[in-house]
């Protein structure tokens, strides 16, 4: 018997392959930096020496707002008069203001992200062809993932219920949580590993709901064919 033809042995579950880990720490790495990026807000203050700055942290959604006050000092006369001016910029006050539910929303994402690029891995490289070859399914898997995720990366999703004194109305994500405002453009090499989970989660939700219909429904096939031969007999 030839030894090539044996077939291979199966896997534990729990040895991860090397691709796996490195996939996980990218994706890590990129949320990461989305949470702890500050997204720079509105600027107003009541008179011209005075600033008040927002900013707010998290993805996908803002958790964290921060409120700066910056004390500029009077502004220098065109008189012929010397004046004393105080340095400008001077950060007067810094306030925090956190919002639950994003929060945990927040860490609802970045969970279920990591544990679907951690499944999604897996389940692409224990099938039987090597992980740089596609058969059909699989090039219609990664079409419809894709047209998902591009789709998710140019519309806004509205989150009504995630209402705080700051969003009364709910918050929005734009471009998938990565981009805010247009001149604050999320690099390529974040945004390429967060597009990645994203469509990890579309790949491991969709195997799960296939799944579980799968299930429900020889569940139930199994009953009616018992019920079935219980009313032959």
């Amino acid at each position: 018997m030839d030894p090539r033809a044996a077939p291979k042995k199966r896997r534990p579950w729990w040895r991860l392959h090397v691709t796996t880990l490195i996939a996980v720490a990218a994706v890590g790495s990129a949320l990461g930096y989305c949470e702890s990026r500050r997204h720079h807000g509105v600027t107003f203050g009541p008179n011209a020496s005075l600033d008040y700055q927002a900013a707010e942290y998290g993805w996908p959604l803002g958790c964290l707002d921060e409120f700066t006050m910056i004390d500029r000092g009077p502004l220098p006369s065109l008189g012929l008069e010397s004046e004393t001016v105080r340095v400008p910029g001077v950060t007067a006050a810094v306030s925090l203001q956190s919002d639950a539910s994003a929060a945990f929303f927040d860490l609802a994402a970045v969970a279920v992200m990591l544990l679907s690029t951690l499944a999604a891995c897996e389940a692409w490289r224990r099938r039987r062809l090597p992980w740089w070859q596609f058969d059909l399914k699989s090039l219609f898997v990664l079409i419809a993932i894709g047209a998902i995720v591009a789709t998710a990366y140019s519309n806004n999703i509205p989150i009504p219920w995630c209402r705080s004194d700051l969003h009364p109305k709910g918050q929005t994500i734009y471009r998938c949580g990565l981009q805010n405002t247009a001149w604050e453009p999320t690099p390529w090499y974040i945004t390429v590993p967060m597009l990645f989970g994203i469509g990890c989660i579309v790949f491991a939700s969709s195997g799960a709901a296939v799944n579980v219909s799968t299930a429900v429904w020889r569940l139930a096939r199994s009953i009616g064919v018992s019920r079935r031969e219980r009313a032959a007999s």
